[in-house]
């Protein structure tokens, strides 16, 4: 895919050329054109090899080039970003990260299934007719299951009308088994349609409580299970977090269903602490225990110097008092 952005504010009709490469051999075809920078899109985002094998190749290819490397595909927060560029990349391109997302045009149910959903296949059914021989990701939703089982030679012409949309300001029909993605102006059956998605889906699900609570097709039982888990994480971070003088606490709080919020996992610590630690002591604890609404483990920390330190403060400020 090549991508041309033009400037006509500038005088000298400034433009830059970016060219979308799915292998070895486009890129060769990006170098030889003169592209201005290559957008390297992995299996993840339904490119044909993984980015984490390809980008390395491209960078090889390029390296004698001035020529910047942009990374897509199953890339969702910090940590994909840093990986990128520890391959060879100088910047990323985000799709599936900002599909549910309150400002995306994206229809309702679009982002619902992308909140519920946690997998993608390749699938070269829907939208054949205007991509041939090109499989895209998309969700494992029962109408992708049903188009598993239609012959390959059929496609969207020829299909009933299932939906209608206005895309670039024109209104368009949308046919069965058309690649066209439902907005948020597509009505009819959206069920059928299909649904594009990358491999950071499964990220997606449980990973910005703030993003999928601003999804308003999103039902009640599902953001209850996302807080649900959101807080269960939280809480086995800090059970986790704690030394081995609390292996007591741990492996009491760990099997109690639902898991306790940290509030209630710290106070069975603070209670562990009135068993075996002078009243002096306790007391700077405990006071120190909330700051900004935040709990503060002052002792509960996995580096015994760190906790032989901390333990030392509280004993010299204990003894003052």
């Amino acid at each position: 895919m090549l991508i041309v952005i033009f400037f006509p504010e500038h005088a000298n009709e400034l433009y830059i050329i970016w060219f979308k490469v799915e292998s070895l051999e486009e890129v060769k075809k990006a170098i030889h054109v003169g592209v201005d920078a290559i957008i390297i899109q992995g299996r993840e985002a339904g490119g044909h090899d993984a980015l984490i094998s390809l980008l390395p190749k491209v960078v090889d290819l390029v390296r004698d080039r001035d020529i910047p490397l942009i990374a897509v595909g199953g890339i969702l927060d910090a940590r994909g970003y840093v990986s990128t560029l520890a391959l060879g990349a100088q910047g990323i391109c985000l799709g599936t990260r900002f599909l549910a997302t309150e400002e995306s045009h994206a229809h309702p149910a679009y982002k619902r299934k992308v909140v519920e959903y946690d997998a993608t296949e390749y699938a070269d059914v829907s939208g054949c007719a205007r991509w041939p021989d090109a499989p895209h990701l998309v969700l494992h939703t029962p109408f992708f299951n049903d188009c598993k089982y239609i012959p390959a030679d059929q496609n969207e012409a020829g299909q009933p009308v299932i939906g209608r949309a206005i895309i670039h300001d024109r209104k368009i029909e949308i046919r069965g088994l058309a690649g066209t993605v439902p907005n948020a102006t597509t009505t009819g059956d959206i069920e059928s349609v299909v649904v594009y998605a990358g491999q950071s889906v499964g990220l997606i699900l449980w990973n910005e409580r703030d993003v999928l609570c601003s999804i308003p097709a999103c039902s009640c039982e599902t953001k209850k299970e996302i807080a649900c888990y959101v807080e269960t994480q939280k809480t086995m971070k800090f059970l986790m977090g704690l030394n081995d003088s609390y292996a007591t606490v741990r492996s009491n709080t760990f099997p109690l269903e639902p898991l306790p919020t940290v509030s209630k996992a710290y106070s069975l610590v603070l209670y562990h602490e009135r068993q075996t630690t002078p009243p002096k002591i306790l007391g700077h604890i405990s006071s120190a225990h909330f700051r900004d609404g935040r709990v503060t483990p002052l002792i509960f920390v996995v580096n015994e110097k760190r906790l032989l330190r901390l333990n030392k403060v509280v004993l010299q400020k204990a003894t003052k008092s």
